[in-house]
């Protein structure tokens, strides 16, 4: 991934949060960028839980499950790490990876 691309996918994402109908392009160009077949965005609040934003590729049954199996700091070790970091601490990527294997896993039975 080059400067170039990256800089437009934050412009991409920039006129998202200003535009609200430029979204689906925004979240089709993050998953071309990383050869995703879907793009999701959350939100999390430790009193609430996660929320769905936004989302291309999926169908809603499939986000209600994977919301359901993976949404509480009982069943994401990535939640635990935000819950217990300060605020302002930037998690870095590789706490989320040994999630991947369960996300395939959840992938597979759609």
């Amino acid at each position: 991934m080059n400067t170039k691309t990256v800089a437009a996918l934050i412009d991409a994402f920039h006129e998202a949060a200003l535009e609200p109908e430029a979204w689906r392009d925004a979240l089709a160009r993050l998953g071309e960028v990383v050869g995703g077949s879907g793009v999701v965005v959350t939100a999390y609040d430790p009193l609430g839980g996660a929320s769905l934003l936004k989302s291309i590729g999926y169908n809603s049954e499939y986000w209600d499950r994977v919301q359901a199996e993976h949404s509480t700091p009982e069943t994401n070790r990535y939640i635990r790490l935000m819950n217990a970091a300060p605020p302002g601490q930037v998690l870095q990527p590789r706490a989320s990876m040994s999630l991947r294997p369960r996300f395939e896993r959840s992938a597979r039975l759609t």
